[in-house]
């Protein structure tokens, strides 16, 4: 895979919040527009990581009052990757994840603060697929699942491996083509919502995969098959983010169910 080096500190600094930080607290970090947030996440040490679409990451210390901006600088191949940051995840190793339109993934060391950078290469088969990376995913057996507009990878950090699932089919249909969100149940299947093309469903062990889509005359399918958004609460239950209703499927239910149906508009 392709890797920018050498790695260098690069961080700007600013901090403060329109009202106090109470519940109700409005955050402002530094001068410009506020951009787009597309993804949140909170460390182990209960930091808040925001990725911001126009300024890059914005890092929130535990207090809440000291934020930490990182931006892409054009003069320092180890700064963040430029484009739109567009989703967020944390490893086992502490190390953040971020995934970037027009298509590289970064990880981040905080120690000391510096970026690598993976990316497609037209001529290296092992590289990325190509594509905006909307969701990232690092599975219990440490494989890392990355989700693009046109297609899904399979990365094992361990051996450098990446291993591309776009083209597949199942009942001569094309899956694994815009991969919006991933999840992992309790029995160690992964999930993939798709946009437009409903949820899917990979068994990593025997490589069996099986795909949800809607289905007029059946309720209990897949209320639409734009998926945005996939969780598996601690009972086990796959909540599933529709484009017009909220589905709900626990590991005995064959099919799912649908919470607060309604069409759009």
């Amino acid at each position: 895979m392709g890797t920018r080096y050498p790695y260098s500190r690069t961080t700007q600094v600013s901090s403060g919040s329109r009202f106090p930080a109470d519940r109700n607290a409005a955050y402002s970090f530094g001068p410009g527009p506020p951009g787009t947030g597309y993804s949140i996440i909170e460390d182990e040490d209960q930091t808040l990581w925001f990725a911001n679409w126009d300024q890059g990451i914005v890092r929130l210390d535990r207090d809440r009052k000291r934020a930490i901006l990182y931006r892409n600088n054009p003069n320092n191949p180890s700064s963040l990757s430029s484009g739109g940051v567009m989703t967020l995840m944390q490893d086992r190793d502490h190390r953040i994840w971020v995934g970037t339109d027009p298509g590289t993934v970064d990880w981040f060391d905080p120690r000391p603060p510096s970026f690598r950078s993976y990316y497609h290469d037209p001529g290296d088969p092992n590289s990325l697929s190509n594509g905006a990376v909307v969701s990232v995913l690092q599975d219990s057996r440490g494989i890392l699942w990355i989700g693009s507009l046109y297609g899904l990878d399979r990365f094992d950090r361990r051996t450098g491996q990446v291993t591309r699932y776009s083209g597949k089919r199942v009942s001569s249909r094309s899956i694994f083509r815009t991969v919006h969100a991933i999840a992992e149940d309790r029995a160690g299947n992964l999930w993939f919502g798709e946009w437009g093309n409903g949820l899917d469903r990979l068994n990593p062990r025997t490589g069996d995969i099986k795909s949800y889509r809607h289905d007029p005359d059946n309720p209990s399918s897949l209320s639409h098959d734009v998926v945005e958004s996939l969780f598996v609460d601690r009972r086990g239950t796959l909540w599933v983010g529709a484009y017009d209703a909220l589905n709900r499927s626990t590991p005995r239910q064959n099919g799912s169910r649908r919470i607060g149906a309604r069409s759009p508009g």
